[in-house]
């Protein structure tokens, strides 16, 4: 944690009352901030700026042991903040971090991050999801993210939508964490995982038609549903989707991502594979059940 130390200046001159006004000198005073609790002024530093030295107060918080550098004016209202206190969803601070959060990308999608595995009023909140200790801090998630996959591509194409993703990596992942997460293109993400699923078996992209009594095979891709082929046999279907699917895959890797780094396509490709498996496992379940004859009658 960030400390702060008196330095030669003003040990030699903190009574010089050119620089400290009397009413002003706060030394192991405790003053109570406006949200964060109560700190105590334990010294004094300086700033210069255009040769005039402006007396900044050391804070230190008293929960949290805390240091920062405060005006007078800002102690006397209250308005300093502690950055260890776990303000977001009681979970998140910022620790060491200095910048501007509101103007910081990475922020926002820390703070989506925490509201998916820690509020429960978000649509999207997972009760058996969770962030990394490490990551309740802003400043380690952030320094972190720089060396995660895909960000450097996130930073060069700014124009494109991108989401912090900790399911690629390792399927069945429910920890937000440096080791398991990567930074992938938001449409990419949806297509290649969020797909609708069959209510009773896992398996994708079979539809039973009772009007024709055929099985449809169709995916949606752009917005739009696209009608892939219709069969007797719901294997055939389930090839077809399939086929179809990866197809469209690596059409958008090799013309609309095609600056997607090579680990992050191996990433992509190796889940695609895993998925098919899966889904084709599920349908000759179904199958094996006597799902699709119960459909047919």
């Amino acid at each position: 944690m960030k400390t702060f130390k008196e330095d030669y200046f003003l040990k030699r001159y903190k009574n010089n009352i050119q620089f400290i006004r009397k009413e002003d000198n706060f030394i192991n005073k405790i003053f109570e901030s406006n949200n964060c609790g109560k700190f105590k002024v334990i010294g004094i530093n300086k700033l210069l700026k255009d040769r005039i030295c402006y007396p900044y107060y050391i804070c230190e918080f008293i929960e949290t042991g805390y240091q920062c550098l405060a005006l007078a004016s800002a102690i006397k209202r209250g308005s300093i903040k502690d950055n260890y206190i776990k303000s977001v969803f009681g979970i998140g601070y910022l620790g060491e971090y200095d910048g501007n959060k509101g103007k910081d990308p990475l922020y926002k999608t820390w703070v989506q991050m925490l509201s998916r595995c820690y509020n429960e009023k978000n649509p999207d909140y997972r009760k058996d999801c969770f962030v990394s200790k490490e990551w309740h801090c802003f400043y380690t998630f952030k320094n972190d993210c720089e060396n995660l996959l895909g960000y450097k591509d996130m930073i060069d194409n700014p124009s494109i939508k991108y989401s912090l993703d900790k399911d690629f990596i390792s399927q069945n992942n429910n920890i937000y964490s440096k080791e398991k997460c990567c930074f992938m293109p938001q449409d990419l993400n949806s297509f290649i995982l969020n797909t609708r699923k069959d209510r009773d078996y896992k398996f994708e992209g079979v539809y039973y038609r009772k009007d024709c009594r055929t099985y449809r095979a169709s995916i949606r891709y752009k917005g739009k549903t696209k009608h892939i082929i219709y069969s007797h046999d719901p294997r055939i279907a389930h090839e077809a989707y399939w086929n179809k699917k990866r197809n469209i895959a690596h059409e958008i890797l090799n013309e609309k991502y095609s600056f997607v780094c090579e680990d992050i396509k191996t990433i992509i490709y190796d889940r695609l594979e895993l998925k098919y498996h899966q889904s084709r496992h599920e349908l000759e379940k179904a199958i094996d059940n006597g799902y699709f004859k119960r459909l047919e009658e």
